[in-house]
């Protein structure tokens, strides 16, 4: 089995992920490490802040990995420490013949929906078969009470998605979703693409390696001059092989642009046609998430319109973020009779715990918010 600190360095979502990872490099903070050379896999236990250690493994044979923390980097510290470990110390795991329980669980979910997304590649719908490449991984980072629900909520968008395109196949946004891509020329030689010129502000990155050697790269924006909330995000996908890219934006900045979205029911993609300088600093306009009040009707109506669809940004009103008894994080809004509270997916930094948040931008996908950023009494708030 070869691991190098370059392969490491490839799949690191972020230099902060690969400076955690490097804490937990030593031996002590691994009770369990082993390895079962003939299958190309190792992995151990790793301890962390709760009673329980985190269960974490590695397949070198397809970069595929596990990790039974909380975490919404992928893949996370622990993941890349366990790597770390194989390439630097490989003396340091016990060679067995036979693979826990656990992971023969993780590896038997793993191979059923490889089989499937090797036949779609076959049948050329591509983008359906990373789809479902992914699927296992994003169960297995969920807690386990978690990972019946999700895994209906997809197989049954999934579900949706085959049914719409088997209607329309000659769709442009269901092509897409199941096959492949328009490149960049024809979107922008597409009379029917909306185009929308505005100054515009990064709200955060969502950055994954995926199991097909990719890794995808996600800028999620904020339309600063629209009279009600609108969002883009702009997608980038290049080889881990490739090492990590700076990408064109940070999180916090502004720029004017016109920006060319992918023709879809609800546009969200988007290319950069024409970047017109950079914008004027200050804070985010004053519109409410929606005209009921409700944070999540943004949501609905998303998935009225495109129900094969997961990731929603929306703007959450005033809120603050707290913890439950297993430390699981909330957003709870702020004078609000219902008391309505969102559960927060991985951990959050601690310093915003009973912090007064006066907008949130963030992802939802029906089960969990990704926070992005944040307006407060302190400014703004880089939570991605």
């Amino acid at each position: 089995m070869q691991l190098d600190l370059k392969t490491i360095e490839a799949l690191a979502p972020d230099q902060a992920s690969l400076g955690a990872a490097a804490k937990l490099t030593k031996r002590s903070n691994w009770p369990r490490l082993e390895t079962n050379e003939q299958l190309g896999l190792i992995w151990g236990e790793c301890q962390g802040s709760g009673a329980n250690p985190y269960r974490v493994a590695f397949d070198a044979r397809d970069h595929g990995y596990k990790c039974t923390c909380p975490s919404r980097k992928f893949p996370c510290k622990h993941i890349l420490g366990l790597m770390w470990i194989g390439a630097t110390a490989p003396a340091s795991f016990d060679r067995v013949d036979q693979t826990p329980e656990w992971v023969n669980d993780w590896l038997a979910s793993s191979e059923r929906c490889r089989r499937i997304a090797a036949r779609l590649v076959d049948l050329k719908a591509t983008a359906l078969a990373g789809r479902i490449d992914e699927l296992p991984a994003k169960l297995m980072a969920l807690r386990s009470e978690e990972r019946p629900d999700a895994a209906i909520r997809e197989l049954s968008k999934l579900v949706l998605l085959a049914k719409a395109w088997r209607a329309a196949p000659d769709d442009a946004e269901l092509k897409r979703l199941v096959s492949t891509s328009e490149t960049r020329d024809q979107i922008l030689a597409n009379p029917d693409a909306v185009k929308v010129e505005s100054d515009w502000e990064v709200l955060g990155e969502k950055i994954e390696a995926r199991r097909d050697g990719l890794v995808s790269h996600a800028t999620w924006l904020l339309d600063l001059k629209s009279p009600i909330p609108r969002f883009a995000v702009l997608l980038d996908f290049f080889p881990a092989s490739a090492g990590r890219r700076s990408g064109a934006f940070a999180p916090g900045d502004r720029f004017k642009a016109r920006l060319v979205f992918y023709p879809s029911r609800i546009p969200l993609r988007a290319l950069v046609a024409e970047r017109l300088g950079d914008a004027s600093p200050g804070n985010w306009p004053d519109f409410a998430p929606n005209a009921a009040g409700d944070p999540l009707a943004a949501y609905a109506a998303f998935q009225d319109g495109a129900p094969w669809l997961s990731d929603c940004p929306i703007l959450l009103p005033a809120g603050a973020i707290a913890l439950d008894e297993k430390d699981g994080a909330w957003w709870q809004a702020a004078n609000d009779s219902h008391g309505i509270a969102l559960p927060v997916a991985g951990s959050v930094n601690q310093t915003l715990l009973g912090l007064d948040l006066t907008v949130t931008a963030a992802l939802w996908n029906g089960a969990r918010l990704e926070l992005l950023a944040s307006q407060s009494s302190i400014g703004r708030l880089d939570l991605s």
